[in-house]
């Protein structure tokens, strides 16, 4: 069916997608194909950005909280980008970026990732205020910064690692900026 290196790969996409996804990849190949083969392609790329991630990380009671709540925080977003037929692409440090492929996410796409940014803010407002205390902050805002756009993206990386690039990521993170 699929070579070594082939079955590495879209066990690769498989964690990145929802479980009934990462099923059908095994059950059929036509669809696994659209991960493994399609270098080029349309999608809706989302990127999420923790506003003012800096001063929360030194202004945290210790390293550990701080990285206690990215993590809490980056598996609650991730969740939600797997719900909406997103694919989680990476972390970033302080967010992460995900995409929305015509391959997978189908003619919805916009609609998934606004429905998924959506899902992030209220992620983002359900999770830091029991972190809040344990961040020396006053009554400095924080919240998410999200950027969208759309167009071509390109897969890039070296060996099993890829990423995509291309236009609607640059302009996807300016936004969230």
């Amino acid at each position: 069916k699929y070579d070594e290196q082939q079955q590495i790969k879209l066990m690769k996409y498989m964690t990145r997608v929802q479980d009934k996804a990462a099923q059908k990849m095994l059950d059929d190949e036509s669809f696994a194909a659209n991960f493994l083969e399609k270098d080029e392609f349309s999608a809706v790329v989302l990127s999420l950005d923790i506003r003012r991630s800096t001063e929360l990380m030194l202004k945290a009671e210790t390293p550990q909280v701080y990285a206690e709540f990215i993590n809490n925080l980056t598996a609650e977003l991730t969740d939600a980008v797997k719900s909406r037929f997103g694919i989680y692409d990476k972390f970033t440090g302080d967010g992460l970026l995900a995409f929305f492929p015509d391959f997978y996410s189908g003619s919805q796409a916009i609609l998934y990732a606004l429905q998924c940014a959506d899902d992030c803010h209220e992620i983002f407002n359900a999770i830091f205020p029991s972190y809040r205390s344990r961040f020396d902050i006053g009554d400095m805002q924080t919240g998410l910064g999200i950027g969208i756009d759309a167009g071509r993206v390109f897969k890039a990386g070296i060996e099993l690692e890829y990423t995509v690039v291309g236009k609607p990521v640059v302009y996807a993170c300016r936004l969230s900026s």
